[in-house]
């Protein structure tokens, strides 16, 4: 990859920081991208960690009989999954449905 020209989607002011600073650095605009990008992993990969351990608590939670599952809290329906609002409480859930569950996800953009 060529330094002058950043090839991932990024607006103009986002590659004009990333160049300024590859510039206060003194490396490379490719140095800086691996730099954001390893970053950007080391978080995900954090938060996926959160998430597992969440879903495996919650799970064996269910399974020994200390969590009972409820009705869709939106809608009243049966069949429900929870919705971890906040992986570090891994027992705090809402229980959905599907249909509900989906339509939070889609009004949050996650």
């Amino acid at each position: 990859m060529k330094d002058s020209m950043i090839s991932f989607r990024a607006s103009k002011v986002d590659k004009m920081l990333i160049e300024r600073e590859a510039r206060r650095q003194g490396v490379s605009v490719s140095e800086v991208l691996t730099a954001l990008w390893r970053s950007f992993n080391e978080y995900r990969d954090l938060l996926f960690k959160k998430k597992a351990y969440a879903r495996t608590r919650l799970s064996i939670d269910l399974k020994a009989g200390k969590v009972e599952k409820m009705d869709c809290c939106l809608c009243g329906d049966k069949d429900t999954e929870a919705h971890h609002i906040d992986y570090s409480s891994p027992l705090n859930v809402s229980w959905l449905c599907k249909k509900c569950h989906k339509s939070v996800h889609n009004k949050r953009g996650a």
